[in-house]
């Protein structure tokens, strides 16, 4: 349960009162191990909070208006996963599905979606100029590598 004490914003969770630190506009690092992997991010739509959201956890709230079930290709459900790689700039990164969709997390909490722009390929971002992730390698149904601006990933065995 979300609750502001004054100008903080407080969840209470596990029974445990919780102060968010606030990492940009409607994201939030929770300290506590539940939240540990990921920012929870709420959305808004004409001023309102609708949802709330927390890797791939998807939390609509009493002012969402839309659909609360998605469909994606089964092939996807191959691809969420944490990816690491020796590479200085980008160490490594994580994919959620999340409703319907695929979303690129870096390590800083960024979340930008992913578009399919062919077979394993997906653009990262809605730019045009943006980057893309080449996937392959799928082995006992989860996808061992992926390919980010010519350096190559691997699925990690932690959350």
């Amino acid at each position: 349960m979300l609750s502001m004490d004054g100008e903080a914003l407080v969840l209470r969770h596990a029974g445990r009162r919780i102060v968010l630190e606030r990492r940009g506009e409607d994201r939030f690092y929770v300290n506590h191990r539940d939240f540990a992997l990921f920012l929870l991010g709420f959305r808004r739509e004409k001023g309102k909070v609708v949802e709330a959201l927390h890797g791939a956890d998807w939390y609509p709230g009493e002012n969402f208006r839309g659909p609360r079930s998605f469909e994606h290709p089964a092939e996807w459900k191959a691809i969420p996963g944490h990816y690491r790689s020796y590479n200085p700039w980008l160490s490594n990164f994580r994919v959620v599905l999340r409703k319907g969709e695929l979303w690129f997390v870096n390590p800083e909490g960024d979340e930008r979606v992913l578009i399919q722009a062919g077979a394993g390929v997906f653009q990262i971002g809605q730019l045009p100029t943006a980057e893309h992730v080449r996937f392959d390698t799928v082995v006992n149904g989860a996808m061992q590598r992926a390919n980010v601006l010519g350096a190559d990933y691997y699925r990690a065995f932690t959350p």
